[in-house]
């Protein structure tokens, strides 16, 4: 695997791993954006030589794709970009290159690379498998494309501008790429062509006939007299064959069938007696014809229950496949209200939450105000709450605490009543994003704890304890990666192969337990 991190228009590697060629489906690129690529529809681009490649993402915080198969031994250009979906917004990266090696892998000549599609054909290939995972049912009508989508969403222009938009600029050439290795000598080749032709040869002598031949031999009489002579005599008359024996009489078979009582009674009567057959309980043309509309009918039915049932969960699920924005605030806000504008704003981050309990890509925006959260807990869910700013919105509660989640924080502080557990917990596969979010500890606990798996990206951060001893933010097992220009006054610690980077900021201590990594503005601790 490779892992990127794109913060606006840099791309980081942070996880690197060897690349062979020859690899089909195989390696696997994962891509983690920070906040202001939220909501933009995103797409990588491999460029080698005069070849480039296009890979869409999709609108994800984090996304994955495969290597394209057609890249080859040498360098290669990675680049992201990505669109609003009404087109009035692109955004770009600087290229970052990584470097393919040659495997020992020997190709039999019969397995193919596959190419990687166009960009307009996987676009139109996730719209396909979008649409066969909620709707398993009566085919319905013909959806709009996506081209259309676009212009519903906004976008002016041509359908050919649109597809033409979808391929970013061409990248600065790169520079020379070191001389590979000299190769292994090639395979024997296939034989060559058949030569032309030869020139025909010349005729032969035309050869004497049969008769000339028996001439040669002696014979002095004419060609007919000669030809007579081939016919032989003609043979004596044979004696007359004995008289055959007489054939046994024949017998007609008669057959009578009788209809009667819903019964057919069947007799044939042959050589060897009569014998009869009955078959019983017919049915009428009125029954039949009766049958086949019950038959109707119901299948009907059947049909009508399914293609019900398929637009309820149609209708269920799809909403739940989108982001939604709920809109909160403390003031003036109301639980009653519906959240979809700031002009019906919720009261509290709870009922915000209860509004979409089925939905796993929420956004809530807070406006500033004070914010009594509770126990904030989520699993499996994308959830990126937005303040009015750090001085200004505030949470207060029992700390937030996510597993398997993508959790975005913005312009707001967080501080926990409680001093059993940490302000803020990300474990098991997690990431947190974090843009001038600050954390403030009331009883000494942790402000932020990062574990099992999961990661951590941190910029302008203020951390509040009571004493420069306590410890402020602990990685055990996870990866606090990117904690750029932050301001901690406690203790960070790492452990259990937990791994803190911090750049540009302030600490006033480090503690490493068993296995763990600190890498302060790029020094070891």
């Amino acid at each position: 695997m490779l892992k990127f991190c794109v913060t606006g228009q840099k791309i980081e590697l942070i996880f690197r791993e060897q690349i062979a060629d020859q690899q089909i489906n195989f390696v696997d690129m994962c891509f983690l954006f920070s906040p202001d690529w939220d909501g933009l529809d995103k797409t990588v681009q491999f460029s080698q030589n005069d070849k480039t490649y296009n890979v869409h993402l999709g609108t994800d915080t984090v996304c994955h794709c495969l290597l394209p198969a057609d890249l080859q031994t040498g360098c290669v250009s990675i680049s992201v970009f990505g669109y609003a979906i009404n087109g009035s917004v692109r955004a770009t990266t600087i290229p970052i290159g990584i470097n393919i090696r040659r495997s020992g892998f020997q190709d039999d000549g019969e397995t193919p690379i596959p190419p990687t599609p166009d960009l307009y054909a996987q676009l139109i290939a996730e719209i396909d498998k979008k649409i066969a995972s909620v709707h398993d049912g009566k085919d319905g009508a013909d959806g709009k494309s996506a081209y259309q989508i676009a212009v519903d969403n906004g976008y002016i222009g041509t359908e050919q501008e649109w597809v033409t938009s979808l391929k970013g600029e061409k990248g600065d050439t790169g520079a020379p790429g070191a001389t590979g290795e000299k190769g292994e000598p090639g395979e024997k080749g296939d034989p060559g062509t058949d030569g032309k032709n030869g020139i025909d040869g010349v005729n032969g002598h035309d050869g004497a006939s049969a008769y000339e031949i028996a001439v040669q031999h002696g014979y002095s009489e004419s060609e007919s007299v000669w030809l007579e002579s081939l016919h032989g005599a003609d043979g004596a008359k044979g004696d007359p064959g004995s008289a055959g024996k007489d054939g046994i009489d024949g017998f007609s078979p008669i057959a009578n069938v009788v209809y009667a009582d819903r019964k057919i009674t069947i007799t044939i009567t042959d050589k060897n007696g009569t014998t009869s057959a009955e078959i019983t309980n017919i049915v009428t043309d009125e029954e039949l014809e009766a049958a086949k509309k019950q038959i109707y009918s119901d299948m009907a039915g059947k049909v009508n229950a399914v293609d019900n049932k398929a637009d309820n969960y149609y209708k269920l699920l799809n909403p739940a496949l989108i982001r939604v924005t709920v809109y909160v605030n403390a003031q003036t806000g109301d639980d009653s209200n519906s959240g979809d504008t700031a002009a019906e704003p919720k009261k509290t981050i709870a009922g915000a939450l209860e509004k979409y309990p089925m939905y796993n890509n929420i956004r809530l925006q807070l406006a500033a105000g004070s914010y009594a959260t509770g126990t904030i807990t989520a699993e499996n869910k994308k959830i990126a709450i937005v303040g009015a700013g750090a001085d200004s919105t505030i949470l207060t509660g029992g700390g937030i605490n996510v597993t398997n989640c993508c959790l975005t924080l913005s312009a707001l502080t967080v501080t926990a009543d409680s001093d059993a557990i940490p302000v803020v917990s990300v474990t098991t596969g997690s990431h947190l994003y974090g843009y001038r979010v600050n954390f403030t500890s009331a009883h000494g606990t942790e402000c932020l704890r990062v574990s099992t798996a999961s990661q951590c990206y941190l910029d302008g951060s203020v951390f509040v304890t009571n004493a420069e001893t306590d410890i402020v933010i602990r990685s055990s097992g996870g990866a606090v990666t990117g904690l750029g220009y932050c301001t901690v006054p406690g203790i960070v610690c790492a452990s259990t192969t937990g791994l803190v980077n911090m750049t540009g900021g302030t600490v006033k201590g480090t503690k490493i337990e068993t296995g763990g990594i600190i890498f302060i503005n790029g020094a070891k601790v």
